[in-house]
């Protein structure tokens, strides 16, 4: 079992996949949450209901669903460590990148930089011109 965020007949929902198919559970009960934070907040709750009810639920093929961000915009930001670990300092110098840092390179990924998979980003945006290839997962 995965919980997504899937975009299905113009609506964002959850969705619980098993296998190819997706299983819709708002539409089964309209108080399950909307969002993948408040799920996460009431696991305890909705887990035991989602397995106890996952055969009455409407399904759909993982393949008619647009597939979005599982959590679209998270509550803060993300701090964090670039080329702390050796394996990375390698493969940054073998790009071209630079030596072990002398200290730890600390950024930021704000709340609102999430994307969807299979998105476009429009990297003409970048004031900076330094658009990696690189996600954060």
């Amino acid at each position: 079992m995965r919980l997504m965020t899937i975009e299905y007949t113009g609506q964002w929902q959850l969705a619980i996949a098993v296998g190819e198919k997706l299983y819709l559970p708002l539409a089964l009960k309209k108080t399950f949450p909307q969002k993948m934070q408040a799920l996460i907040a009431d696991w305890a709750v909705w887990q035991p209901w989602i397995e106890q009810n996952l055969d009455q639920m409407p399904s759909i093929m993982l393949s008619s669903a647009k597939l979005l961000a599982p959590i679209a915009q998270p509550e803060r930001h993300l701090f964090c460590i670039g080329k702390n670990y050796k394996d990375h300092v390698n493969e940054v110098q073998a790009l071209g990148y630079g030596d072990v840092p002398e200290a730890p390179i600390v950024f930021a990924k704000c709340n609102t930089t999430v994307n969807h998979p299979e998105a476009t980003i429009d990297t003409r945006k970048d004031p900076t011109g330094t658009t990696d290839y690189e996600g954060e997962l």
